[in-house]
């Protein structure tokens, strides 16, 4: 029997090793399989959170988008208004001079000589031309002084303007 034991051994010896063999060789390609359909899971999910990643980035830059396009509209509005204020005083008049009278220059006294200078005229027929300078000079002046508004409400915004800009951009950086 020993002779039998022996041969029966070496016989069930390499067929054991070539088993032990065989399934560590699928217990490996098991673990890559898995490994490997694991990977692909993730990388599924990867790729499905990135879309949605980029889907709400798309929708949040629409929003501000749309944001900016009404803040955009108010501001030039805001800016029509500041820029047509009416004025809102009497137009200012034409004539500075007093209108020509009619009738002839020549002086009415016979003997008198026609020198060009009305002279016949009081201060009291004259004052008629003063009141129009003096309406005149206070339509200039409101004139003025609504430019000088219009352009301190401008200046008011352009520094607003400015400011939110930088905010925006960040401060500056020398060499760029």
């Amino acid at each position: 029997m020993s002779l039998l034991s022996t041969a029966v051994s070496t016989a069930i010896n390499p067929i054991k090793g070539y088993l032990i063999a065989g399934a560590a060789v699928a217990l490996v390609a098991g673990a890559a399989w898995y490994h490997h359909h694991a990977v692909m899971i993730g990388e599924a999910k990867i790729v499905a959170m990135d879309q949605k990643a980029v889907a709400a980035q798309v929708e949040r830059d629409q929003a501000v988008q749309s944001i900016a396009s009404v803040a955009t509209q108010l501001a030039e509005k805001k800016d029509e208004e500041v820029i047509a204020v009416p004025v809102t005083n009497a137009p200012v008049p034409v004539g500075l001079c007093r209108s020509a009278r009619s009738g002839s220059t020549v002086p009415v006294t016979p003997g008198t000589p026609a020198s060009g200078n009305n002279s016949t005229l009081s201060g009291s027929q004259d004052a008629g031309s003063v009141t129009e300078l003096q309406r005149f000079a206070n339509a200039a002046v409101q004139i003025a002084r609504d430019a000088d508004a219009q352009v301190t409400a401008l200046q008011v915004v352009d520094a607003a303007l400015r400011t939110e800009m930088l905010t925006a951009n960040g401060p500056a950086q020398p060499g760029k």
